[in-house]
């Protein structure tokens, strides 16, 4: 073997060492590369998922997709009254709530809850079920998110839809991923329902009005709404104008529409702030109550359904009530359901 040849073969020998040498210090040092999934679920491929049970916990009911997310173990108090999900994306607070001996969050009608969570769009929904997992209230509601992919702050009210059949209760707070629409539980709560006297001692039945097509055929008195029976329970005489419009915006049930009664409210209304002033009663809406209408007809007759329902409220609370019932929208009243 030549001289020259050997001089090749060693620096080629030196080119291979340096070639390892590189790649065994790029890959020791190379970070480890965080996926964000579509459900916002952070994976890396090193460290799994912590779940709140061990493992992840599927819920039947929903599409087999969907992970879920119980309280979690780590950072939780019953004493505190503070939840956070497994991934900590999601805080729901009670701390300000009764909680019972347990310490679970002892829910009335109607309830409050608020907290923090990272969702696609700043959208969520929640539902609460008692224990046979009826459905007893549920809504969609919204983050006020600073920006993309950061948390944002929620405040919900929440009103019974229907009776509870057991004290033993969850809230549940849920997403859809963009990716496939499967249900995603961003946290589940447990909580303490209230007792329900079956004598029927707490509970009320009142009235919501609408429109009727079968009565008043052609609308030939657009002011004219009718009453229909709804029931309900609450332990304070105060919240009766926010449950009897929460109950008039769900609008009538299918077995009333088949008798002819209809509204004229939007879609989506949101709840009035309720405040009583100079002896009169004012609803302040806000543009929701506006969305989409026109026209003097249905006008007066959203105004008649409102004002009615608040009347039988104000009157149970107070039956000595003899002011009148104030509409606003943001504050004004010349703004407020104009044609």
């Amino acid at each position: 073997m030549t001289t020259a040849t050997k001089t090749a073969g060693f620096a080629l020998l030196i080119l291979f060492l340096s070639g390892v040498v590189w790649a065994a210090v790029y890959y020791a040092n190379k970070p480890v590369i965080q996926v964000v999934s579509s459900i916002n679920s952070p994976q890396t491929s090193s460290t799994p998922l912590v779940w709140a049970n061990g493992k992840p916990d599927v819920d039947l009911t929903a599409k087999p997709s969907s992970p879920q997310n119980k309280v979690s173990t780590a950072g939780n108090s019953t004493t505190t009254g503070i939840f956070v999900s497994a991934d900590g994306k999601t805080i729901v607070d009670f701390s300000h709530h009764d909680r019972d001996e347990s310490g679970k969050p002892m829910l009335f009608n109607p309830f409050i809850f608020n907290g923090t969570t990272t969702v696609f769009e700043n959208q969520f929904s929640w539902r609460l079920l008692d224990g046979s997992k009826n459905l007893i209230a549920g809504d969609q509601a919204y983050a006020k998110s600073p920006d993309m992919g950061l948390p944002g702050a929620f405040e919900v009210k929440g009103f019974f839809d229907a009776i509870p059949k057991s004290t033993k209760g969850v809230l549940e707070l849920y997403d859809e991923s963009p990716k496939d629409g499967a249900e995603i539980i961003l946290i589940r709560v447990p909580v303490t329902l209230p007792v329900i006297d079956s004598s029927g001692v707490n509970r009320r039945t009142f009235d919501v009005y609408f429109g009727n097509q079968k009565k008043n055929p052609n609308a030939e008195d657009c002011s004219k709404v009718y009453p229909v029976a709804r029931m309900t329970f609450d332990d304070e005489l105060d919240q009766t104008v926010a449950m009897n419009l929460h109950a008039l915006f769900k609008g009538p049930t299918k077995a009333e529409k088949v008798k002819g009664y209809m509204t004229g409210l939007p879609q989506g209304v949101h709840e009035p702030a309720v405040e009583f002033k100079n002896g009169n009663l004012v609803l302040n809406f806000d543009d929701s109550l506006q969305n989409g209408i026109g026209g003097s007809c249905l006008v007066s007759t959203i105004r008649a359904q409102i004002v009615e329902t608040a009347k039988t409220a104000i009157k149970l609370a107070n039956p000595d009530f003899a002011g009148d019932v104030v509409i606003t929208v943001n504050g004004s009243q010349d703004q407020a359901l104009q044609p």
